[in-house]
């Protein structure tokens, strides 16, 4: 967990696989470098296809946490 202030929050709830992490690109294309963009989603393979995403972008994911069902 970070206490670190999102610059922008993406909601894709409802959403599965690929959606989440095509919704994620997009956004990050749009942000700064140093941004935070903080995700919410109820897709259980958002996380992991994130965190990978991100290793492989050079990109850091910071946490996260599961809130159980949204």
């Amino acid at each position: 967990m970070t206490t670190e202030k999102s610059d922008k929050t993406l909601d894709c709830k409802g959403t599965l696989c690929p959606w989440p992490m095509v919704k994620t690109k997009e956004e990050m294309d749009k942000m700064d470098s140093g941004q935070i963009l903080e995700v919410i989603s109820t897709d259980p393979a958002a996380v992991p296809d994130i965190k990978a995403w991100a290793k492989r972008t050079d990109n850091i994911f910071i946490s996260s946490k599961d809130e159980g069902e949204m």
